[in-house]
């Protein structure tokens, strides 16, 4: 892998897709990886709020939204490590949406 730090695999079916590819399409996919993030769900929210209100607000309302921003980023990459942590320990005797009815309720709101 590009950043040369050996990565502890547990899962059967990725260590055999590792040992069956062959390096330089192993960087070339970590390289993708890396240069790709994805959005969470609160960072398109938020990107998107603007034209959703598209008017200004005052500094206290902008200082409020701001902070508002930041804990549900840190609430939601909380609740992605947990789904992740999880998802290792039931990943064969649970759907993920079992975990996610369970954890959240499952309903739209």
């Amino acid at each position: 892998m590009s950043n040369n730090k050996a990565r502890e695999v547990n899962n059967p079916i990725i260590k055999q897709l590792l040992d069956e590819t062959n390096p330089e399409e192993l960087a070339k996919i970590d390289t993708e990886m890396t240069n790709n993030k994805q959005q969470t769900a609160v960072e398109i929210f938020w990107n998107q709020l603007p034209e959703i209100l598209p008017f200004t607000v005052d500094t206290e309302t902008a200082v409020k939204l701001q902070k508002a921003y930041q804990q549900a980023k840190e609430m939601e990459k909380e609740q992605i490590r947990k789904a992740y942590c999880y998802g290792e320990y039931y990943k064969d005797t649970k759907l993920t949406t079992d975990y996610y009815n369970e954890t959240y309720g499952g309903g739209e709101q």
